[in-house]
């Protein structure tokens, strides 16, 4: 997947900060696909996510496959992490199953929608699909999503992977890899996890495997390819 760095403009995607009570359901909340299938049903329309409520969300993904209909058009989506359905309900501009003539199989596309229920099973219902030609957004949106999930899940008194250096406990491993990838973090590339086990001294794949736990928990993320990191702090 192409990409870059930041984009300011990032008009269609959320603003947070930090704070769990600055957000509510009403706000867009950047998702990967991963993600939006992990949000749960709590009762008949309320879901949650990251033990907040949420309600309307933004994806970014490529379109992998179109069925239309006369009412809708239900959209495949994938953006490296899982495939979801997305449903858009015709306007009256484009009733009989029509194709939108900018968005085809193999388009990137910004989908903000909201959260729908059917037969207990999560689906998303969109407002507003529109190709991506700057492909700098695809990053931008991935690390958004990544900074909200450790905003919202990080306790309100700090880092949960920091450890007071003055209280002589010993650092776990993770936290370790933590520290290595920071010292790298002004490299454009991050650090390569081969490097991290070198400087750590440990198995490779022992190190490969924590990496990768540690971005699912969103406290790292790749940049050129699967194996050089940085820290999202």
């Amino acid at each position: 997947m192409e990409g870059g760095f930041f984009n300011n403009d990032n008009s269609e995607g959320t603003s947070f900060n930090g704070s769990k009570r600055s957000f509510n359901e009403h706000t867009i909340r950047p998702l990967t696909v991963k993600q939006f299938q992990d949000i749960q049903i709590v009762s008949d329309n309320v879901f949650r996510l990251d033990d907040m409520d949420i309600n309307s969300v933004t994806v970014v993904g490529v379109v992998r496959d179109i069925s239309p209909s006369t009412t809708n058009l239900q959209y495949t989506i994938e953006d490296g992490t899982a495939m979801m359905e997305v449903r858009h309900w015709h306007e009256g501009s484009n009733e009989g199953g029509e194709l939108p003539n900018d968005i085809s199989k193999g388009t990137y596309v910004r989908i903000n929608g909201r959260v729908n229920q059917f037969n207990n099973r999560i689906n998303c219902i969109a407002f507003a699909i529109r190709p991506i030609t700057d492909f700098n957004e695809i990053t931008f949106h991935f690390l958004e999503a990544i900074l909200a999930h450790v905003r919202f899940t990080k306790p309100s008194g700090g880092d949960r992977m920091e450890i007071d250096s003055g209280n002589g406990a010993q650092k776990s491993l993770n936290e370790r890899i933590i520290d290595v990838v920071k010292r790298y973090q002004d490299d454009e590339e991050g650090v390569h996890v081969d490097q991290i086990a070198k400087e750590l001294q440990e198995d490779g794949e022992k190190i490969r495997s924590l990496v990768e736990e540690l971005q699912n928990e969103g406290h790292l993320y790749t940049t050129t390819d699967d194996y050089h990191i940085k820290s999202t702090d």
